[in-house]
């Protein structure tokens, strides 16, 4: 983090994300109520302060509700970690921006009073980690109050989820995160992805053992298949900054001729099966 994206942003921006991917970047509340939507995710908040101390927290069942329900944090599960748990009081309530004020505050817009976005409860914030950075002002930085407490602003921190082990193979959502390089080793993926099938029945999270270790991805898939049978994707380009949810008919027409075919062949017969 540098400060280099603004976070003080609107209810449009949240909904669907901004910021560049090798840098700063929020991918976007819709985005992450689709990812998240059945609660069996582990979310991970990582944290360095200016000094270089570095925190961890852990929440075993993240959530976040639909912009119908102006995407509340639902679950979090059970904490874990050393950072403090400066997120349980944030449970329950919902998004809030600088134009859409959904917490309980007589003094008015956390958000506008805070200079960021974020679940705010009705004394604002334990946790503001959409905050203006390198703000030491008491509670407008980037704070995670267990931690460093209202007056000292972190200097990084990553939110990064990702779906937990040993998951039943009949949940309605699964999904892996795929990198691949459209020139190079192309073979590896697909083998991938076809014994990633062979093994559970439908795409499932999966670590990549680094097939593609020290290249630069063109292509970033991250796939979900749905309750009602259509697969869904998140495709990253080199060239876009902002992931896209696409259908598998919009991918045929959009990506690479390498991810039409095999899609088309192994993937789409996988689902009609």
């Amino acid at each position: 983090m540098d400060g280099s994206v603004d976070f003080y942003l609107f209810w449009d921006d949240f909904k669907k994300g901004f910021g560049n991917l090798d840098g700063e970047f929020f991918i976007g509340l819709d985005k992450l109520h689709f990812m998240t939507r059945d609660g069996d995710n582990e979310l991970i908040i990582a944290m360095e302060d200016f000094e270089g101390n570095r925190r961890n927290a852990y929440y075993d069942r993240f959530s976040i509700g639909s912009e119908e329900e102006a995407y509340k944090l639902r679950t979090l599960g059970e904490y874990y970690g050393d950072a403090g748990d400066s997120l349980v009081r944030h449970l329950g309530e919902k998004f809030s921006t600088r134009d859409r004020n959904n917490a309980q505050w007589d003094g008015g817009n956390c958000a506008k009073e805070r200079q960021g976005a974020w679940w705010y409860f009705n004394y604002c914030h334990d946790s503001n980690l959409m905050g203006r950075y390198n703000d030491n002002t008491r509670g407008k930085g980037i704070n995670w109050y267990e931690f460093t407490g209202y007056e000292t602003t972190l200097k990084r921190v990553e939110m990064k989820i990702r779906w937990k082990r040993g998951r039943p193979r009949n949940r309605t959502l699964e999904g892996s995160s795929l990198r691949m390089n459209s020139t190079n080793r192309v073979q590896d993926l697909i083998k991938l992805l076809v014994r990633m099938y062979k093994t559970h029945g439908r795409l499932v999270p999966t670590e990549n053992n680094g097939f593609n270790r020290n290249l630069k991805p063109d292509v970033i898939v991250d796939s979900f298949a749905t309750d009602d049978g259509e697969p869904m994707f998140f495709l990253r380009f080199k060239c876009r900054k902002i992931p896209e949810l696409i259908t598998l008919t919009e991918m045929k027409r959009r990506a690479p001729t390498i991810l039409i075919e095999f899609y088309s062949s192994r993937l789409t017969n996988a689902y009609e099966k």
